[in-house]
């Protein structure tokens, strides 16, 4: 995302983007239809597996890793819900622009989108620290070291 003052109304690509894997696939369309039902359902049991994660990496890692795995996956998570949130409220603006006739300035102004867009760029930030402190200190060698798969099949 560019740090500016304008709205984020291209929000969603950078959504898909990051659901953009085998994991995360089935909530990346849900930023395209916020108030579905089904589709809120799956986003909100997917953001809850991951806060599982981050928790159960707490447990199966050793020293820093630990908490540098566990920290990049609630970074994660907590962007993907706000950004989730923020089209949320892009969708409102848009709506109570038609209606009131408000320019996006006074739709920005009136649902008090300044103050949701800086959450969203600190948990980009947020996230952006999380990985640098993941990749750092070769902490990658470190958890390849201890994810060791047991068994004769895997020697």
């Amino acid at each position: 995302m560019e740090l500016d003052n304008e709205p984020q109304m291209a929000i969603g690509q950078l959504f898909e983007w990051l659901t953009n894997t085998t994991y995360l696939q089935s909530i990346s369309t849900s930023i395209n239809k916020v108030l579905d039902a089904d589709l809120q359902l799956k986003l909100h049991l997917k953001l809850d597996e991951m806060r599982s994660l981050a928790m159960e990496a707490r447990f199966c890692f050793k020293g820093k890793s630990r908490e540098a795995i566990a920290e990049f996956i609630e970074a994660y998570q907590s962007l993907l819900f706000s950004i989730y949130q923020y089209q949320i409220l892009l969708n409102k603006m848009s709506q109570s622009a038609k209606v009131y006739q408000w320019t996006l300035e006074q739709a920005s102004e009136q649902l008090h989108e300044l103050e949701q867009r800086q959450d969203l760029f600190e948990r980009e930030s947020a996230l952006a620290a999380s990985y640098k402190t993941l990749c750092q200190q070769n902490k990658r060698g470190a958890i390849q070291r201890q994810i060791q798969l047991a068994g004769p099949i895997w020697r």
